[in-house]
């Protein structure tokens, strides 16, 4: 492609996939330099409606929630209210861990955020529209936060490690995870169009979840929203990169000193193999 058009091959990538794969819609951001040089969507956000994707269509991030849940681990880290070695039952209620096998004491904020914490993977979706209530979060951990292996032997990535964190996050801030998620990551960082979703969407543009059939699948919640709860745009997704690249705009609020932003993305277990999954970012290589 020429200089005028350096995103041709891609957007006509994107068309036939969309076609041959019948995706509803894509929303894409692509960051170069520290700026966004190109945004654009494709196909309908909202089938039965025709509503056209645009990059500020709002999607659910699903376990890109995770890094963003890092990120407020790491704001509390920085102002000395949780220490990333230290046991995370140490910051809630007795009881709310336990162990078949190792050593709950060996499940630090650290070894969560790296899935190297000995807990297994668990979630559970609960639908709109269904009967069965979502129980509340420490009822969740009471019930399956159980390490099933020795802390820090091994890389398993578990949802229910993030849930925990979700709860340190509660428990030190005295703030549910919604309203510190969006006073202190979401505003700062001018990501005006992302939130904690807990119910359906309030804006009228939002993508709809399809099934493999373009069935209409409905709003869903989560038990561990710590790892999946989030919704944003590809525009917001690009906005909060920037701070992890460190090369925000001048609109937003540098929230993490940059040694916690380099930390997060070097910062992997040593003595567990096969991992490279640093603070909340997956940092290995994938067919080359």
């Amino acid at each position: 492609t020429g200089p005028a058009e350096p995103w041709a091959g891609v957007r006509e990538m994107i068309g036939r996939e969309i076609q041959a794969k019948r995706i509803p819609s894509v929303s894409l951001a692509v960051i170069k330099d520290g700026g966004i040089v190109w945004e654009e969507a494709f196909g309908l956000a909202d089938l039965e409606n025709r509503v056209e994707a645009t990059p500020r269509t709002v999607y659910p991030i699903a376990s890109v929630t995770k890094p963003f849940t890092a990120t407020a681990i790491m704001i509390l880290a920085e102002r000395g209210l949780v220490d990333l070695d230290r046991p995370a039952g140490a910051y809630l209620p007795q009881g709310s861990l336990k162990a078949f096998e190792g050593d709950v004491a060996g499940v630090t904020i650290r070894r969560l955020l790296q899935h190297t914490s000995g807990l297994a993977m668990y979630w559970d979706f609960y639908f709109e529209g269904a009967s069965r209530p979502r129980p509340p979060l420490e009822t969740v951990l009471r019930r399956y936060a159980i390490v099933v292996a020795p802390p820090g032997g091994d890389y398993n990535y578990s949802n229910l490690g993030y849930a925990v964190l979700e709860s340190v996050i509660e428990r030190v801030s005295g703030r549910s995870y919604p309203d510190f998620m969006t006073t202190e990551v979401f505003r700062p960082l001018g990501l005006s169009r992302t939130e904690v979703l807990t119910s359906p969407p309030d804006w009228p543009d939002a993508s709809r979840k399809y099934g493999p059939s373009l069935a209409p699948i409905p709003f869903c919640d989560h038990t561990t929203r710590g790892a999946s709860a989030i919704h944003a745009t590809a525009h917001d997704l690009a906005s909060f990169l920037l701070l992890h690249l460190r090369r925000l705009r001048p609109d937003q609020k540098p929230i993490l000193q940059p040694r916690s932003i380099d930390v997060m993305r070097t910062a992997r277990d040593p003595d567990v193999r096969f991992s490279s999954y640093a603070l909340g970012w997956e940092t290995g290589r994938r067919f080359g």
